[in-house]
């Protein structure tokens, strides 16, 4: 599997050959180093190898679909329960039954108690006897069984050739959109919206994405001409939507004013 990375190094636009770690993000490995790479980083994928696997809705790890691996994945996550080193343990009725201490050698000591203690696990509101049924069923470490597997569905799968078509600085120089200088390592030209939109060019002179400036906060966003989608960015991945904050109206001017760009550069 390759995918077109958006920089690799000091060099755009880069085919690599990667793994995907899981539903999130990959490695690419090279030279005997792996790297992690985030979707964001990523324009395009060739021979896309996921579609014999699923995405395990809990944790996001990709597993073979086939019942074997599923199972197999399930029990793997079960098999690290270990009740007393889970946050949801909890301890009622303790009594202390004895102790047993050593001297250090800087005169101090160490002192450990045996007690005895009713043991509860608080996964559900009211708290269950850790060795009872309701509170296996209720256990962190059974999540993945409970939350099952899900399609793969990101957005190179679900919108193929999504960022296929890029516009070059010479559109924004047409639209007389003014340079406001560097950020973030790329060229910033204002797009004409009360100064809260940018285009971020990179050295190549391709736009690469869009920042909005929106109380004091910065949102990246891509634009899929193909599928006419406005993405933006979210923790290293692509996310369809309206950002946490952000009003819908807003993105929607902003879709608007890039849409024009992208129709412009492709006359």
């Amino acid at each position: 599997m390759k995918a077109l990375l958006r920089k690799w190094g000091d060099k755009y636009y880069v085919w690599m050959p990667v793994t995907w770690k899981d539903f999130n993000y990959c490695i690419v490995d090279e030279n005997g180093y792996s790297t992690e790479i985030y979707p964001t980083n990523i324009l395009a994928v060739d021979e896309d190898n996921r579609a014999g696997y699923v995405v395990c809705a809990n944790c996001n790890k990709l597993i073979k679909n086939d019942p074997e691996s599923i199972e197999a994945h399930y029990a793997e996550e079960e098999a690290k329960k270990d009740c007393f080193k889970c946050g949801y343990l909890r301890t009622s009725n303790r009594q202390v039954v004895g102790a047993t201490g050593k001297k250090n050698d800087d005169g101090t000591y160490t002192v450990t108690q045996n007690f005895v203690a009713n043991l509860s696990c608080s996964t559900n509101y009211w708290g269950k006897p850790i060795d009872s049924r309701d509170a296996d069923e209720h256990c962190i470490y059974r999540k993945c069984r409970r939350s099952g597997m899900a399609p793969i569905d990101d957005i190179f799968v679900k919108y193929p050739g999504v960022f296929e078509k890029l516009i070059a600085v010479d559109t924004l120089i047409e639209k007389k959109c003014e340079y406001k200088g560097q950020c973030n390592g790329s060229f910033e030209y204002d797009l004409k919206m009360r100064g809260t939109l940018f285009a971020e060019v990179n050295e190549m002179g391709v736009v690469d994405r869009f920042r909005l400036s929106y109380r004091g906060h910065s949102y990246y966003l891509y634009y899929s001409d193909k599928h006419d989608i406005m993405f933006y960015a979210e923790r290293g991945y692509y996310k369809e939507g309206v950002p946490y904050g952000v009003p819908s109206k807003k993105i929607e001017q902003v879709k608007e004013i890039v849409a024009k760009l992208y129709k412009e550069a492709n006359k």
